[in-house]
């Protein structure tokens, strides 16, 4: 993914580069990845639109931390995409569950979603 060694988190935060921390997401190392997530939950409101692109093209990984960064972010546009994640029984369990931590810290729509996600498990 990256030709050059790992990613340069600081450097992508400061430019702004959205595209490229949601590919620091899907890096392998545990610690990049948490940074690109501190990173993008500070850029915030800008970083939705790619992020919620992430979660239906990214690598698992990298959609996992899209998740988590958008329920930081809480963003309402996100709501539709992350309920999507929940419903989806194809995706990682730990992904929709953070889906739905994402929910419960973001939405009004919450309580609805455990109740479905949990009568569906």
């Amino acid at each position: 993914m990256f030709l050059f060694g790992p990613p340069n988190v600081e450097k992508m935060k400061a430019r702004r580069d959205v595209k490229g921390l949601i590919k620091a997401l899907g890096y392998e190392d545990e610690n990049i990845r948490k940074a690109a997530i501190k990173a993008l939950s500070e850029i915030g409101s800008p970083a939705v639109e790619s992020l919620i692109a992430a979660l239906r093209e990214g690598t698992p990984l990298a959609c996992a931390g899209a998740v988590l960064v958008l329920g930081e972010i809480g963003d309402a546009h996100a709501v539709d995409s992350l309920i999507n994640v929940v419903k989806n029984e194809h995706e990682e369990e730990s992904v929709r569950r953070r889906a739905i931590e994402a929910l419960r810290k973001n939405s009004r729509h919450h309580q609805d979603l455990v109740i479905y996600y949990f009568c569906t498990i």
